[in-house]
C-alpha cells in the first residue's frame, strides 16, 4: 500500500497527488508538531488523539517523501507518550471513548515501525504501554460497559474499542488481543458488534445503522471506525468486510443515502429504542456532519473497486468527498491511502454543473430556502 502511494505521488498521478498536496497543508502533518503527553490519557483524550494523528501523518509524509524530519517527529511523539503513561486511563468518558486515540496510536505505531530510526527499545516501550495500560481500558469497557445496561452506549463507543484491540493486536504481535477484537466485532453483546450496529436489514445490501435516528455525524463515525477495523483485519488475512453477507456495506449504503439529501420518505426506518429510552421514531435529517467525515474512500475502494460489488450511495459520497481531507476522529486522506485504480477514481470526479436558472430565494427563520429549475 505504501509503495503504491509513493509511486503515484512521485509520478504526479491523479487522484493521489491531489490528496497528497492537501495532506502537506495539514497542521498535524508538520514536522515541528509538539506532543502533549500525559501520564493519564483520560485527562484529555482529544489532545491525545491530536498527537496520534500527528504521528501517523508525519510517518506517512516520511515514507512518501523520504524526508526523515517527519519520521523523527513521529518518533518523538510516540516516545513522549510511552515515557509518560504510567496508569490505566481515567476520566469523564474513560473507559469508553479512549478507544479512539488508542486505536489511532496503534495504527500510527504500526506505520512507524518500518522506520529504521525508531530504536527497538523505544518500540518495545511503546508496545508495553499499549498492553500494560491501554489494553485494559478497552477490554474492561467491552466486558462491563461501566456497569450500564448493554444498550446504554451508542455503537461508536464499542466500535472504537473493537478497532483499538484489533490494531493493538497487530502492533504488539498479540494474537489473543487481535482475536478478542475480531470476536467482538462478530458476536459482541454491545451495540458496536456488526449485527447490533446494523440492526435492521431491508435488502441484502441496505440496512439501517444504529445511530441513524440520532444524527448523521455519529452514523458516519461508526462507518469509519468499523471500516478501519475491517481494513486492519483484512491486511492480516481476516475478512470482516464480508462477514454476515457484507453487513458493513449494507449499513454504509444506508448511511450514505441518508447523507445524500434523499427525502426521508424514500428511506425505510424502523423505530429504535434502548435501555436509556432514546425512542427514535425517524431518521435524523439534521445537516450536522453530512459532508464532514472522510470515511468513504475506504468503503468504496474495498467493496466497489477491489471486489466489484454495487454500492451506488457509497460511491456517490466518495465522489463528493474526493479528495478526502483530515478529520478530528479519522486520519482521513483516503484518496491518497486507499485509491487502487485511477480509472475507477477520477478527479475531478464529476463534471462542473451548469449554472442553474430560475433561482429564487425565500427567507425563513434562521435559514434561506433556495429553489431553481433543473438545467
Amino acid at each position: 500500500d505504501l509503495e503504491r502511494m509513493r509511486t503515484n505521488v512521485l509520478a504526479g498521478n491523479h487522484p493521489w497527488i491531489d490528496d497528497w498536496q492537501q495532506l502537506q497543508r495539514d497542521p498535524q502533518a508538520q514536522s515541528n508538531w509538539k506532543p502533549a503527553a500525559r501520564a493519564n490519557m483520560g485527562v484529555s483524550r482529544q489532545r491525545a488523539d491530536l498527537d496520534a494523528h500527528a504521528a501517523y501523518l508525519n510517518a506517512l509524509r516520511w515514507y512518501i517523501s523520504g524526508d526523515t524530519n517527519h519520521a523523527e517527529c513521529a518518533v518523538r511523539i510516540c516516545n513522549a507518550w510511552s515515557a509518560a503513561v504510567n496508569q490505566v486511563p481515567e476520566g469523564g468518558d474513560i473507559p469508553g471513548l479512549s478507544g479512539i486515540p488508542i486505536f489511532n496510536f496503534a495504527l500510527a505505531g504500526e506505520l512507524l515501525r518500518v522506520y529504521p530510526g525508531w530504536q527497538q527499545r523505544d518500540f518495545n516501550q511503546f508496545t508495553n504501554m499499549m498492553v500494560r495500560y491501554w489494553y485494559p481500558v478497552c477490554h474492561n469497557f467491552l466486558a462491563n460497559h461501566n456497569g450500564a445496561c448493554i444498550s446504554a452506549y451508542w455503537a461508536n463507543w464499542d466500535a472504537c474499542n473493537i478497532g483499538a484491540m484489533i490494531a493493538m493486536g497487530v502492533l504488539c504481535d498479540n494474537t489473543n488481543i487481535f482475536n478478542e477484537g475480531v470476536e467482538y466485532f462478530k458476536h459482541g453483546a454491545g451495540m458496536g458488534s456488526i449485527s447490533n450496529a446494523v440492526p435492521f436489514l431491508y435488502s441484502p445490501n441496505f440496512a439501517q445503522w444504529q445511530e441513524s435516528g440520532r444524527d448523521q455525524e455519529h452514523a458516519q463515525l461508526g462507518v469509519g471506525l468499523l471500516g478501519s477495523a475491517c481494513q486492519v483485519a483484512w491486511n492480516q488475512g481476516v475478512d470482516l468486510f464480508g462477514y454476515a453477507d457484507n453487513r458493513l456495506l449494507a449499513g454504509a449504503e444506508y448511511v450514505a443515502k441518508c447523507n445524500l439529501s434523499y427525502p426521508a420518505s424514500e428511506i425505510p426506518y424502523t423505530f429504535y429504542n434502548n435501555c436509556s429510552e432514546a425512542r427514535q421514531f425517524n431518521i435524523s435529517i439534521n445537516g450536522l456532519g453530512r459532508l464532514d467525515r472522510p470515511v468513504w474512500e475506504l468503503i468504496y475502494n474495498h467493496y466497489v473497486v477491489l471486489r466489484g460489488l454495487p454500492a451506488p450511495y457509497s460511491t456517490a459520497m466518495t465522489k463528493l468527498m474526493r479528495p478526502e481531507r483530515g478529520n478530528g476522529d479519522h486520519f482521513g486522506y483516503g484518496t491518497l491511502t486507499f485509491t487502487l485504480d485511477a480509472a475507477a477514481s477520477p478527479y475531478p470526479p464529476l463534471p462542473i454543473p451548469p449554472v442553474p436558472t430560475g433561482l429564487k430565494a425565500e427567507a425563513g427563520v434562521s435559514q434561506v430556502f433556495l429553489n431553481w429549475e433543473k438545467p
